[in-house]
């Protein structure tokens, strides 16, 4: 540890962004004297540059942080993240990496026709556009969706009946389809009564907007009140993003 304080400034600075884990290279900080020093003394310009390049969708961890810490991140300056920020950001960045792979195993082989799913009546059937190019793994913007609608169902987890339904009839038609499934996703893996309203309050905001903007129902792709029925995810999807822009913009009904 003591050749460390013999580096340059500029090349201890690129520790903070190159280890690992940045909450590892900040943990480091603490037992070597220079790597403090750089730190106490550069800590809103490590912050600003490499926390956003550390977490994916940042703005949206930032928001959910400010949650779980009980402030608003507006109004906070990014010298003032602490350690346990830090630790929580990446473990809730962690705990998004984990719903990937769960997502990756379950609707990848459907998605690429390895598979088929069971239908509500017991039968096997097909629900998706079938993409046999697609990869192993989410794409990039795949990722981004499901990153940006899970940070928003947990912060919203955070929140009361009434904040969820006021946020609810303030999200746009497409944010309520990504947050609505992902909800749906994430109740089979969390107990919380917070998700009943979080899907209850994006489920009613979309018939509304059906309701308002088209003067029709809204597509029934599955039902809130019914949470023993398999979970199946439509909108993260690429190939199903042509689809969404449809029931988004002309309110077409029902999936295929």
């Amino acid at each position: 540890m003591h050749h460390l304080t013999t580096l340059p400034t500029e090349l201890l600075l690129k520790t903070y962004e190159f280890l690992s884990s940045f909450v590892d290279a900040v943990a480091l900080s603490t037992s070597c004297r220079k790597l403090r020093s750089l730190w106490v003394a550069h800590r809103c310009t490590i912050l600003a540059e490499i926390l956003p390049r550390q977490f994916e969708r940042y703005a949206d961890a930032k928001r959910l942080l400010s949650k779980q810490r009980g402030w608003e991140c507006e109004g906070r300056d990014k010298h003032e993240v602490g350690m346990r920020d830090l630790q929580l950001l990446a473990e809730n960045a962690r705990r998004v990496e984990e719903a990937i792979l769960d997502i990756e195993r379950v609707f990848i082989p459907v998605l690429r026709g390895e598979k088929y799913v069971e239908s509500w009546g017991g039968k096997e059937c097909r629900i998706y556009y079938v993409d046999t190019s697609h990869p192993a793994s989410l794409t990039l913007t795949e990722r981004a969706r499901v990153f940006r609608a899970y940070y928003q169902v947990k912060r919203l987890m955070w929140c009361n009946e009434d904040a969820i339904v006021a946020e609810m009839a303030l999200m746009q038609l497409r944010n309520l389809f990504y947050v609505n499934e992902m909800a749906h996703w994430v109740r089979t893996h969390c107990a919380n009564w917070n998700l009943i309203y979080l899907v209850r309050a994006s489920g009613r905001a979309i018939e509304r907007l059906y309701q308002e903007q088209y003067g029709c129902a809204a597509p029934e792709l599955r039902s809130p009140r019914d949470f023993e029925r398999p979970v199946m995810l439509f909108f993260i999807w690429d190939c199903w993003q042509g689809r969404l822009e449809s029931m988004v913009m002309r309110g077409v009904e029902g999936a295929e």
